[in-house]
């Protein structure tokens, strides 16, 4: 059973402008919620994950991010958060509250099975972008070229430096 394959893409400039764009923004959220963390508020996901047009009110550039690539940053946040408070029930002396990431981690976008057009002929995906319609959007869909073939019934795309 094949759990993961790895195939590198290649992508235009613009196109790698556009997932570093989104890597940084949803960097910038889950460095964000961590920071409310460390001041105490208390974590739910269903909670923060309904505070996202609040975050989008504040900073605007979020909506040029693909909304399932937010989403995903949650339930990032949400399984860091279940194994700290598993390392605390278990007693550990060194649980480790989930800390901010710097600049050269967290470049793993997520993409899922369903949202992706793949182009089997030419081996080309095309990942989606944020934004409304085609005229509000900053960057125009991301289309990955495939060095090779890819597997017939994968789940999802995860796009990684």
């Amino acid at each position: 059973m094949l759990l993961a394959k790895k195939i590198k893409i290649q992508v235009s400039t613009r196109d790698a402008e556009a997932l570093e764009f989104m890597q940084n923004k949803c960097r910038a959220l889950y460095n964000w919620w961590i920071m409310k963390l460390r001041d105490g508020e208390r974590w739910s996901l269903y909670e923060a994950k309904q505070s996202l047009q609040e975050s989008k009110a504040y900073d605007p550039e979020l909506r040029f991010v693909y909304g399932k690539l937010l989403a995903e940053v949650y339930f990032r946040l949400d399984k860091s958060m279940q194994a700290f408070f598993r390392r605390l029930k278990a007693g550990e002396a060194k649980a480790g509250f989930p800390r901010v990431k710097p600049r050269h981690q967290f470049f793993t976008l997520c993409y899922p099975r369903m949202y992706l057009e793949v182009q089997r002929g030419n081996k080309t995906i095309i990942l989606p972008t944020g934004g409304r319609g085609t005229r509000n959007k900053r960057y125009p869909n991301i289309v990955a070229h495939l060095t090779e073939e890819p597997p017939q019934d994968f789940r999802e795309v995860a796009v990684s430096r």
